[in-house]
């Protein structure tokens, strides 16, 4: 059977305002996802778990190079590693104390490399200087998540070093000017 133009016209009539529905629909829902991409909670994986209770590491050296304060985040990247140790699980996390109000906020990294860090291990064997090198992290805490203008925050480094939970006390405090 062939269709004359009049009913091949009535089938594209037909079909184009479906398909276009459906792809207004699908675009609609993918716009939807991106601005939540987007605007999602920075929230996400900070925690606020009391870690007062949490063993303090020994043997650990570490750093915390550069601090950077800006208007909506602050960053802060360093290093840490237990002499001595494997590194078959690590996850470090920047631990802040509100000194104020005693509520702790533990902060997710991501692992960096720390090829400066290698001065601290002359003459180091192959394999602890890849141990080094991967014991760096970087952490982006939302200025929502603090009040660096009415607020200092103590700094610990918390790190589960194969699966043994411990922290570190830098000693230091965050404010608005930055490490002390």
């Amino acid at each position: 059977m062939e269709l004359t133009s009049n009913a091949q016209e009535s089938v594209y009539e037909e079909v184009r305002p479906r398909q276009l529905i459906t792809l207004s629909i699908l675009i609609m829902l993918a716009a939807v996802v991106f601005i939540a991409l987007c605007y999602r909670d920075d929230a996400r994986g900070y925690d606020n778990v009391d870690f007062a209770n949490t063993p303090i590491a020994e043997n650990v050296v570490y750093d915390i190079g550069d601090v950077i304060i800006s208007e909506d985040v602050a960053f802060v990247q360093g290093y840490a590693i237990k002499e001595g140790e494997p590194i078959d699980y690590w996850d470090v996390r920047v631990v802040l104390l509100d000194e104020a109000s005693g509520e702790w906020l533990a902060v997710p990294t991501i692992a960096s490399k720390t090829p400066n860090a290698l001065y601290l291990f002359p003459g180091a064997d192959k394999t602890t200087s890849r141990r080094v090198q991967r014991a760096g992290f970087e952490a982006r805490i939302p200025e929502k998540k603090l009040d660096l203008s009415n607020h200092s925050y103590h700094v610990y480094l918390y790190f589960d070093h194969n699966h043994a939970d411990e922290m570190v006390d830098t000693g230091m405090t965050l404010r608005q000017d930055g490490l002390h």
